[in-house]
């Protein structure tokens, strides 16, 4: 979800609430607050919407100074937060600033790893600009941590055939 369809939600069940900004404070500037509500559960994350498919965890270089890299730590404290916090959550929102790449990979990941009951195949298709780098270190740290997680069996299975 982008931001402005973010700000517009008025949650009615308790809600986990995922908002990614990125590196520039100017743009984080803008974010600005969503509508109150206590049935938020709020989580910030930090980290720039770059698909790189030369990333190297170690390698940074010609990404520029603001630019945040999404790497397995910042997966893994997602889902360690996920995994703590969600309990008695009946919806999930996550939220970036365009809301086409960051969050529906985050949102993806989280549904296939912990089996939220959302069709992957449809959801892929209605956000085309998924970055599938985000997706795929999400799933890579999740099952490096499926035990931590209380991962399904069935879900183990299927991370290894993907991975």
């Amino acid at each position: 979800m982008g931001l402005e369809e973010a700000r517009g939600h008025s949650p009615q069940r308790r809600t986990y609430l995922i908002r990614i900004k990125g590196g520039n404070p100017v743009t984080n500037a803008s974010f600005g607050q969503l509508k109150e509500s206590k049935l938020y559960v709020p989580h910030e994350y930090i980290f720039d919407d770059l698909d790189n498919p030369n990333y190297d965890d170690e390698e940074e270089e010609g990404c520029g100074e603001d630019y945040i890299l999404f790497k397995p730590q910042i997966a893994k404290r997602i889902l360690l937060d996920f995994r703590r916090e969600s309990g008695g959550c009946k919806e999930l929102l996550v939220h970036c600033f365009n809301g086409e790449g960051r969050s529906p990979a985050v949102g993806l990941g989280l549904n296939n790893l912990f089996d939220l009951g959302e069709d992957s195949e449809l959801f892929s298709a209605r956000y085309p600009k998924l970055n599938k780098l985000v997706y795929s270190i999400m799933l890579r740290t999740g099952y490096e941590l499926r035990k931590e997680l209380g991962l399904k069996t069935k879900t183990i299975k299927a991370l290894e055939t993907l991975l």
